[in-house]
């Protein structure tokens, strides 16, 4: 008995980054930008950069975590200032 087994080609792992960044649309200044985000994050094999490719599939729930990070680290730094007026405020009425 022989069992048929599809051999698909293996899809590769890791590509050049502004290659793998062109395939996937996205343009040079925004791989960049995205890049010193720490939204993605590249390696050199020699003088060339590679990217992981499983980091686009994660791209979009980063990019959401990275703007509730922002959003709350925005709410957190507005309550510190409020509650530095109010300690302010009592000093001066002592």
């Amino acid at each position: 008995m022989q069992v048929e087994v599809n051999k698909a080609p293996a899809k590769p792992a890791f590509r050049k980054f502004r290659e793998a960044c062109r395939d996937h649309g996205i343009g040079n200044t925004a791989a960049y930008e995205l890049l010193a985000a720490g939204l993605l994050k590249t390696f050199k094999l020699g003088s060339a950069t590679y990217i992981e490719l499983r980091q686009f599939d994660e791209l979009p729930q980063r990019m959401v975590d990275s703007k509730a990070q922002a959003a709350l680290d925005k709410v957190k730094a507005e309550v510190r200032k409020k509650a530095q007026a109010r300690a302010q405020k009592r000093a001066r009425a002592a």
